[in-house]
């Protein structure tokens, strides 16, 4: 029998400042560049790629410039994806809930 997928498989394995830097790097941008569009200093940007802590306020600049969702930066899925992962809802049946997982 298989194992039905745990509700965190899709979750991404990487850090805060891990998808910060991936994102800026997938865009071309410069820390000087995120700076400029998320009105946050580059250090600020540097800090935070390097595994500091990001204030909410920093978090929502940054998904400004990135012309993004904050909840992707946090979740590190994009908006767009999504849709393609089905969650567990307590609406549904059981037998739905298998049905989705096979």
């Amino acid at each position: 029998m298989n194992q039905p997928k745990q509700y965190t498989d899709w979750l991404p394995r990487e850090t805060l400042g891990q998808r910060i830097h991936r994102m800026r790097l997938e865009r071309k941008m410069t820390c000087r560049d995120v700076a400029a569009f998320g009105k946050v200093s580059a250090p600020t940007v540097s800090r935070i790629e390097r595994g500091e802590d990001a204030s909410i306020s920093v978090l929502f600049a940054l998904a400004e410039a990135f012309s993004i969702g904050p909840e992707a930066i946090v979740s590190g899925v994009d908006g767009s994806k999504l849709g393609q992962f089905t969650r567990p809802d307590s609406r549904r049946n059981e037998t739905d809930l298998l049905m989705t997982q096979e």
